[in-house]
């Protein structure tokens, strides 16, 4: 015989269930599936085993194995809160559905797309059809510490109300704590005047220091490849995306005490002409732990951009004029399944990490899960992995992902009859 046993001194009659896989069995994503990695938004075809990941909590772990599984159907799936990701109909995701949430339960309920798509709505007493499974949010997440060019606070405050096209630096805001905030940290760190244009309207400009041939503030635009842009092509740089926890928030602090505005319901919403700027904002709304939704406002007649925020465990505000209303603010943090539609085929892959959540962050922060399934229904009938057999054209490597299940190889057909010929 050929094929081979992981442990060789385990008897084969020891086993209760054993499972014939090939190599494109296992949970998938297409190769361009984004995965967040403490060193930035990296691909799925990117991932390599003893690379890190972030997990549910935002701590980080590391990819144990990588599986190709060559080209498989692949479907959209689609979250209440318009974030989008994609990935084979044997994908798993751990979900949990009203009824859990009623009863106190987490999403300890994992499910392959395939179960999730025969019936993924319920019919409530209002007669509407409601989404019926959800999946839980990420916790914060956290990069390590970078030297930013500008104060984040600051440049948050210039990406919102500043003027940065010109040959001035300039600043148009009429709340008083703000232009406290922006005059202090532009004198104190810069060297910088903050000085108003005219006494009849809200126009500032930060000019250089006396004595000097430059604005520093504006020498930092240029570094950071904002200066000489208009509203509508405004940014984020990457090394403030990819900062630390102080750094996000800060930066988001400023964008939201000139740009954002709360409702008196408490309804947090971010507006911009830049799509890249807003996309950027949702982006670090979703770092920290929230949910943010990007609408088009066609109300102004140009093209403009809106976010409705949903901030849990932050506070995205710091003047006097948004700080009191976010204290109604419900964040509400749910995402449910709401359209899964297939897409076409696609090359993909699938990965295992080492957390004992077995869950990764796709797409938008999307938490989804790795490949288990096999020992998860060994487990789940007899209590204990051991009592399953992986029969598969694998390797020593594939094998690690099997987690405590005993695996076999088997390269071909006759091989596998073979084992089943002894099991029986």
């Amino acid at each position: 015989m050929k094929y081979t046993l992981n442990q060789p001194k385990v008897s084969l009659e020891s086993f209760r269930h054993y499972l014939r896989g090939t190599k494109k069995v296992g949970k998938a994503q297409p190769l361009y599936s984004k995965i967040q990695t403490p060193y930035g938004e990296k691909t799925m075809g990117e991932m390599n085993v003893g690379d890190e990941v972030f997990t549910i909590d935002g701590s980080v772990t590391k990819i144990t194995d990588v599986f190709p599984q060559g080209v498989k159907d692949i479907y959209e799936v689609t979250f209440s809160d318009g974030s989008k990701t994609r990935c084979s109909e044997d994908h798993l995701w751990s979900v949990r559905t009203n009824k859990m949430k009623f009863l106190g339960k987490g999403f300890n309920r994992v499910m392959t797309l395939g179960e999730i798509k025969k019936d993924y709505f319920s019919v409530m007493k209002d007669k509407y059809r409601h989404p019926k499974f959800e999946i839980p949010i990420a916790s914060a997440v956290e990069f390590e510490k970078r030297e930013v060019p500008l104060d984040p606070y600051l440049l948050g405050l210039l990406l919102g109300d500043g003027y940065i096209c010109g040959n001035v630096v300039g600043f148009s805001n009429t709340e008083g704590d703000v232009l406290e905030k922006i005059e202090k940290i532009s004198f104190e760190k810069y060297g910088c005047s903050f000085v108003k244009n005219s006494e009849y309207n809200c126009t500032h400009n930060i000019k250089k220091p006396d004595g000097e041939y430059r604005n520093p503030i504006r020498t930092k635009l240029l570094e950071l490849g904002l200066l000489g842009l208009k509203s509508r092509d405004k940014f984020i740089p990457k090394k403030y995306l990819y900062n630390d926890y102080h750094t996000r928030l800060s930066i988001l602090q400023g964008l939201m005490d000139t740009d954002g505005h709360i409702s008196q319901e408490g309804q947090v919403n971010f507006s911009s002409t830049s799509l890249q700027l807003i996309e950027n904002v949702k982006w670090l709304v979703h770092s920290l732990g929230g949910l943010a939704t990007i609408h088009e406002d066609i109300r102004i007649g140009k093209e403009s951009y809106y976010l409705i925020i949903r901030a849990n465990g932050f506070v995205p505000v710091t003047s006097e004029k948004h700080s009191p209303k976010f204290e109604k603010h419900n964040p509400n943090l749910t995402r449910f399944i709401s359209n899964i539609e297939y897409v076409g085929k696609e090359e993909c892959q699938c990965i295992k990490v080492e957390d004992d959540s077995e869950l990764y962050l796709t797409d938008e922060f999307i938490v989804t899960h790795n490949s288990t399934l096999f020992r998860d229904l060994i487990v789940e009938y007899y209590g204990d992995p051991k009592y399953g057999l992986m029969i598969a054209p694998g390797n020593e490597t594939g094998f690690k992902a099997l987690d405590n299940l005993y695996a076999m190889e088997a390269p071909t057909w006759e091989d596998f009859c073979d084992i089943v010929d002894d099991l029986v």
